[in-house]
């Protein structure tokens, strides 16, 4: 199986950047090109509520620009000596949109974070990696940043190294 692209489906928090080092060193022997992929849920369901302020829209359009500001800046920290990487980021379902990006983009292989939540956990909130893993097409290689075996490598890294708000309306998305 030739893998020439591989997407890398961040949440731009806690798991991301604790996968990250795992991620490149994947990635790097396949020569691969990265696709870096940033899915935000819709504030269109939200639109029931009165906001005097400003439109739902806005801040939709305002927050996704933050988005991919943040996108690059996680790119350029682990990933600045990586030559092929292509960063995308947009609004909706993540599963489906990733499914989407996926197809679109002719994806070979996909590499995602686990929460791995307790299964009461799990069934209540899902989990967005174990939905890509059982319905992708391609395949899914999931990583577990709370193992054993790397859970030195996990603690090394700094709890604060990218826990910025998306956007500063949303408090709620710090870890």
């Amino acid at each position: 199986m030739e893998v020439k692209k591989i997407a890398f489906p961040v949440n731009l928090a806690g798991l991301s950047y604790r996968i990250a080092p795992s991620v490149h060193s994947f990635v790097k022997p396949f020569n691969a090109e990265l696709h870096i992929i940033y899915v935000m849920e819709s504030f269109k369901g939200y639109n029931t509520f009165f906001i005097p302020h400003r439109s739902l829209e806005l801040d939709e359009a305002e927050t996704l620009a933050m988005a991919k500001r943040h996108l690059q800046e996680f790119a350029e920290k682990y990933f600045e000596d990586y030559p092929k990487i292509k960063l995308a980021a947009m609004y909706g379902d993540p599963v489906e949109q990733i499914q989407k990006y996926v197809e679109t983009e002719e994806i070979d292989m996909v590499v995602v974070a686990t929460h791995d939540r307790h299964p009461i956990r799990r069934a209540v909130f899902g989990d967005v990696a174990e939905k890509i893993a059982r319905s992708s097409l391609v395949p899914v290689v999931v990583i577990n940043p709370f193992s054993e075996k790397k859970r030195k490598e996990v603690e090394a890294i700094p709890k604060n190294a990218f826990t910025r708000p998306i956007s500063s309306a949303q408090n709620s998305l710090r870890t």
